[in-house]
Order: structure tokens, then C-alpha cells, then sequence
């Protein structure tokens, strides 16, 4: 009995990470980076065409 329980969580768990992965190839692509605008607190305003690097 115990035998049969854990080869039914197993199968379970299987479908599930086999739904996951299923889902996570269906996400759309990241789509290409935009230009951010930025106003400081002096209202001056930069415009950066990719995200900022530290």
C-alpha cells in the first residue's frame, strides 16, 4: 500500500514539473530595452536609451 501511495505522488509530481516546463517554453519572448526617461527633483529630465550599469 505504501508502495502504491508513492508511486502515485510520484507520477504526480512528475506531471506537475512537466506542466511547468510546458508553461515556461509558452512565455512570450523579452522584448527589446526602451528608452527611460528620468526628472531629478529639479525637474531636469535624461533620457537613457538602455537600462543604467553601476
Amino acid at each position: 500500500m505504501i508502495r502504491n501511495t508513492m508511486k502515485k505522488i510520484t507520477q504526480f509530481l512528475l506531471i506537475i514539473t512537466l506542466l511547468a516546463a510546458l508553461l515556461a517554453g509558452c512565455a512570450p519572448a523579452a522584448s527589446a530595452p526602451q528608452a527611460i526617461t528620468l526628472t531629478d527633483g529639479l525637474g531636469r529630465t535624461v533620457t537613457l536609451d538602455q537600462p543604467a550599469e553601476r
